[in-house]
């Protein structure tokens, strides 16, 4: 059944709703991990049984991208044995795929018959909406950099044709006699 160290095919999909419902389940005594997955969703994939054969190579790893090459002759419920964490994406062949928490702890998709790339990245909202927070705080900053900067040179210039030098930032008034 492993075909990878960090894939897994399953033969049967079960659907839960309830997360608590689904860790008892995986952990009581007679489930079988080998055989059945099990998705928090009211609905699960439906896939025919499984005919032939199937593999997975992994094709390049990092902490946050995995992707994989896989055949099967049917279409088959992958699961990878690494943590299901909001902020993962999936797709298969470029087109994006849902990602179901698998056995509580995993990440499952489901992958077509044939031969198929397969990749997962991790794109938490939090750092996209984080980084888009802080280039609009940059574009403002500048903006205001660039009007002071205008202001003080058109000042600078306006004093200069009244014939009149600009004072210095931090002189004081001269005293009177």
């Amino acid at each position: 059944r492993a075909l990878s160290p960090r894939a897994v095919r399953y033969d049967a999909v079960r659907g839960m709703t309830d997360a608590a419902a689904v860790r008892n389940e995986v952990t009581s005594d007679g489930f079988d991990g080998v055989r059945l997955a099990i998705v928090e969703t009211e609905t699960p994939p439906v896939l025919p049984a499984p005919v032939g054969q199937d593999a997975v190579t992994v094709t390049a790893w990092s902490p946050n991208r995995l992707a994989l090459l896989c055949t099967a002759d049917t279409p088959r419920f992958l699961v990878l044995s690494e943590m299901y964490f909001p902020g993962w994406r999936a797709a298969v062949d470029g087109a994006a795929t849902p990602i179901y928490r698998t056995n509580y702890l995993f990440r499952g998709v489901v992958v077509p018959a044939g031969q198929h790339t397969v990749t997962f990245e991790y794109r938490p909202r939090s750092v996209l909406v984080g980084a888009a927070t802080s280039g609009v705080a940059l574009i403002v900053a500048f903006a205001i950099l660039v009007a002071g900067h205008r202001r003080h040179r058109d000042r600078a210039q306006h004093a200069g044709r009244r014939g009149v030098r600009p004072a210095r930032r931090g002189a004081r008034p001269a005293r009177e006699a």
